[in-house]
């Protein structure tokens, strides 16, 4: 959509200016309740309520706001298919939506980590290894040999422990010494 490869289109000419940033495609928890508000009269405290059902994936309750949204629709020249598709789409993006903040720090993260992973694998890896190694959850445990496995694949070599070498958790190794 961005480099012009997929077409741009709205059920409604009034999501544009919502979904405009965003190359048409609902992103963050914000838009959905701007388009609530826009579209479907939805006061802000409405569109909070719609933004909590799509949250916590109540089906029962979705239900119940989808018949709201098209009859809001309705009062806003909107007919009834196209409010049942845009509420599809509403729907469809509650299985990934995250609001603004959170997409920004899930993204700032997500940069850092691959720029640590990249430029400074062992101290990477052996961060993550302590980490699991230390925490008593099942689950995590059994995260041990995905990174184990992971840090084969990369050629970093896991030395056995040894008595007059090996320090509490995983470490690395300085250069020159055997």
């Amino acid at each position: 959509r961005k480099h012009g490869r997929e077409p741009i289109d709205y059920p409604h000419s009034r999501m544009e200016p919502i979904l405009r940033n965003t190359h048409g495609i609902m992103i963050y928890q914000e838009q959905v309740m701007n388009l609530a508000k826009e579209l479907a009269g939805y006061t802000l405290g409405q569109a909070d309520l719609l933004r909590k059902a799509m949250g916590k994936k109540l089906p029962e309750v979705m239900e119940k706001e989808r018949a709201r949204f098209v009859e809001g629709c309705a009062h806003s020249d909107i007919n009834e298919k196209a409010a049942n598709e845009i509420f599809d789409h509403i729907a469809e993006f509650a299985s990934y939506g995250f609001n603004a903040s959170h997409s920004v720090s899930y993204a700032y993260i997500s940069y850092w980590t691959a720029y640590l992973k990249a430029h400074y694998p062992a101290e990477f890896v052996t961060a993550c290894l302590t980490r699991e190694a230390a925490s008593a959850k099942t689950e995590r445990k059994e995260n041990m040999g995905r990174y184990l496995a992971q840090v084969r694949h990369m050629g970093i070599e896991i030395k056995t422990p040894d008595i007059n070498l090996s320090e509490p958790g995983f470490s690395i190794e300085p250069h020159g010494e055997q």
